[in-house]
């Protein structure tokens, strides 16, 4: 119960978010491990791809971003997690792709994670879709998925301008009670000014 606590108390909202999709990503991984059958190599790779995806974030949102420390996170969790789901078919391991899809999307540059998603996802379908049979059958999927990331975008845009907005009102805040406290200091300064007279 704290962590729920924890993820709806949280001051920004991309924290908010971010702590929800490691929460998923956690639950989703564990789910996928479980199905493929537990063994030593597959928990310890679990493990990596949890403790990876905790410190790409962690990274990414630094207040000095190691940035090509994080993007060889980024691309080694990507390995890892086509290693871990190679010869599985399961909803599970689309649903970790997805999860790792809004994370890179909302933790990344949109110039650097929009590439990087969509040579993600067409390594993604070469590898794990059986069903590509032309061009076409490729093309329509990349549309199919360019709506999750460019949503993606969205809510990033709106967090953001969310986030300035609140900065604004408070500036706004500040600045109305100037004009009181000004007035309050000249009448403070007028009762002193009439008491040294009288």
């Amino acid at each position: 119960m704290r962590w729920v606590k924890a993820l709806v108390v949280q001051p920004e909202i991309m924290a908010s978010i971010n702590r929800g999709l490691q929460i998923c990503y956690v639950i989703v991984l564990l789910l996928l491990v479980l199905q493929m059958g537990l063994s030593i190599q597959v928990a310890l790779l679990c493990l990596t791809l949890v403790v990876l995806h905790v410190g790409n974030q962690t990274l990414a949102r630094s207040a000095a971003p190691k940035l090509y420390l994080a993007y060889l996170l980024l691309i080694l969790e990507f390995v890892l997690l086509l290693r871990l789901n190679q010869g599985v078919e399961s909803d599970w391991s689309a649903t970790i792709f997805l999860l790792y899809t809004a994370s890179v999307m909302l933790n990344y540059p949109v110039a650097v994670a929009l590439p990087y998603i969509y040579v993600g996802y067409s390594i993604y379908l070469f590898l794990f879709t059986a069903t590509l049979a032309s061009l076409n059958s490729y093309l329509l999927n990349l549309v199919n998925f360019s709506l999750f990331p460019l949503a993606l975008v969205g809510v990033r845009l709106l967090v953001g301008q969310r986030q300035s907005i609140l900065e604004l009102n408070q500036r706004l805040q500040s600045q109305a009670a100037l004009p009181a406290e000004m007035s309050r200091l000249r009448e403070s300064n007028r009762l002193a000014e009439a008491m040294t007279d009288a």
